[in-house]
């Protein structure tokens, strides 16, 4: 039996004990820092400071708190941008949201980016968001980090952990800064300081970026699953 993230919290503390911790892998090639023209082709300012949060529009991302929190923000960055990307059932009341909040202007919904386009907006952003409630594992936790981004994200036990977290406690941790789950002033806080901070930001994004390399890459999970294999190919034999 093998799982990844909370599921495999679960099963372990279930039936399975025995339950093999597979982490899911990003493709870490492909999600690097590298020159993008997205920044262009959107008609972003040179000096906007973007940040990203890649998510289904539905109620547990809590794009509510985030855009709260985003509206808190601008009022102590203005050149801050937030960017969205993803589609949903609850995306028409969240733009207006952003009208009724006076902050359309600096909010761009992006609608569904194919994939390899994903890649490029997290070469143009500065900061990684992740506002849900609950996240079983949180690939966009690990693409974002991957392209040496740094992360404030909610305290939803598992992502934490990516960062350096040890769960559900909030605070700054190597990758970036855990804040209480459905906590738009925190999370204004947390954005607003990450992306004062160039420094910070940097060193927090570098350290994610070495983190997913060395054990959520593609051939570091394939390598796991490989041993599991031969360890019952050698137990048969």
């Amino acid at each position: 039996v093998i799982a990844s993230g909370t599921t495999m919290r679960v099963v372990r503390a279930g039936p399975r004990p025995d339950c093999h911790d597979i982490a899911n892998g990003v493709d870490t090639d492909l999600f690097r820092p590298h020159a993008s023209p997205l920044r262009r082709e959107q008609g972003w300012a040179d000096d906007d400071k973007i940040v990203v949060f890649v998510a289904r529009f539905q109620a547990v991302k809590n794009h509510s708190m985030l855009l709260e929190a985003f509206r808190q923000l601008v009022d102590m960055e203005p050149t801050a941008r937030l960017v969205l990307a993803g589609s949903g059932p609850l995306e028409s009341s969240m733009r207006k949201q952003c009208a009724a909040q006076g902050i359309a202007a600096r909010v761009d919904f992006l609608g569904e980016v194919p994939f390899r386009r994903v890649a490029d907006l997290y070469a143009v952003a500065d900061l990684n968001a992740i506002s849900s409630d609950y996240e079983s594992f949180s690939f966009v936790a690990l693409e974002g980090m991957a392209s040496a981004l740094p992360l404030v994200a909610t305290a939803t036990d598992w992502v934490p952990t990516l960062i350096g977290g040890s769960g559900a406690s909030p605070g700054e941790v190597p990758g970036g800064i855990v804040v209480p789950k459905g906590a738009a002033r925190p999370m204004a806080e947390a954005m607003a300081y990450l992306l004062r901070d160039s420094e910070a930001a940097r060193r927090k994004g570098a350290w994610n970026r070495q983190r997913v390399v060395r054990d959520f890459g593609w051939k570091v999970s394939a390598g796991k699953l490989l041993n599991v294999y031969q360890s019952l190919a050698h137990g048969i034999d």
